[in-house]
């Protein structure tokens, strides 16, 4: 499986942490308050902001891309607006270090479970957390950001919370899958 072999690869750093914000062109208001609560990172950071859909505003654009080149410098911010095919979104996806959604909405489950699955690293706020923690998963509070050291920032998970929340992923789906197959001889039976 795909998502194994990710999990397994080794991260080695020898540039900038790359951090993604997600989920959308919906989150641009949180985004910059993200880029304000991540500029004491500048110079140790990349930074992505999905804005895969919908389509943004012109002057909202420009205003973000200014606001995230001035803090993080031209070849340290991103703004990324290309629908992919699946696979490419998981190689996208794979290339980040972090994942953050600072919506308190719910916005960005499936980039934050799809971060899960490769071993990343994730933080969220709001419904977003709560949702996560209660199914289990190891996610960050965003305020941790702010609150926290460098170090807890760019730690990486350890192979034993990777391996956690990978198989949180797919917990109880072997149950599902037999009772889909119950369900359906009963149905062929009739």
């Amino acid at each position: 499986d795909w998502f194994i072999e990710q999990n397994k690869k080794k991260e080695v750093h020898t540039g900038k942490l790359a951090v993604l914000l997600g989920n959308n062109g919906h989150c641009i208001d949180n985004y910059y308050e993200l880029l304000n609560m991540l500029s004491r990172f500048r110079g140790q950071i990349t930074v992505n902001c999905m804005l895969q859909y919908p389509q943004v505003d012109a002057r909202v654009l420009s205003d973000l891309k200014n606001k995230g080149k001035t803090i993080f410098g031209k070849d340290s911010f991103f703004c990324d607006m290309e629908m992919l095919e699946t696979e490419a979104y998981y190689v996208y996806m794979s290339k980040f270090d972090i994942y953050i959604c600072g919506t308190a909405e719910q916005s960005g489950l499936g980039a934050a479970n799809t971060s899960i699955k490769l071993g990343k690293k994730v933080y969220l706020k709001g419904k977003n957390l709560h949702w996560m923690r209660s199914r289990g998963f190891l996610v960050f509070d965003l305020n941790d950001i702010e609150n926290g050291s460098k170090d807890d920032f760019f730690t990486p998970l350890t192979d034993e919370q990777k391996k956690f929340n990978f198989d949180k992923q797919y917990a109880g789906l072997d149950e599902v899958k037999n009772r889909w197959i119950q369900y359906l001889q009963e149905i062929a039976n009739q």
